[in-house]
């Protein structure tokens, strides 16, 4: 006839004290591996945390130079586009003296 498993275990106990001092070690023993290894994974994250702070800081400082960058793009786009209106500004000008010019010499039909 079989032995429910509580009642082995409180035989092994009876029959072998220091089956439960043992057995209390072993626990004691498997707990602090457990508390080792949340330390490991406790300085593991930690160093994780430091290291992606750096890289974080370093993307906000590489997008503030492209921001720069674009607002410089932006700002020779604009100086380009005033450079464009002085420029037709003077043809207009130089395309209206031609045009008087050939009147005045009768050059021009009209």
């Amino acid at each position: 006839m079989q032995r429910p498993i509580g009642q082995f275990t409180y035989d092994l106990v009876k029959s072998n004290p220091g089956f439960h001092l043992s057995f209390k070690k072993m626990a004691d023993n498997s707990e602090h591996l457990v508390l080792e290894q949340f330390r490991a994974l406790r300085n593991q994250i930690s160093a994780m945390q430091t290291e992606m702070h750096s890289e974080f800081s370093d993307v906000k400082h590489r997008i503030s130079r492209v921001e720069t960058a674009i607002a410089g793009i932006r700002r020779d786009e604009a100086g380009t586009a005033e450079d464009i209106a002085r420029q037709q500004i003077s043809i207009d000008q130089l395309n209206e003296r031609i045009v008087r010019i050939e009147r005045r010499l009768e050059l021009r039909d009209g």
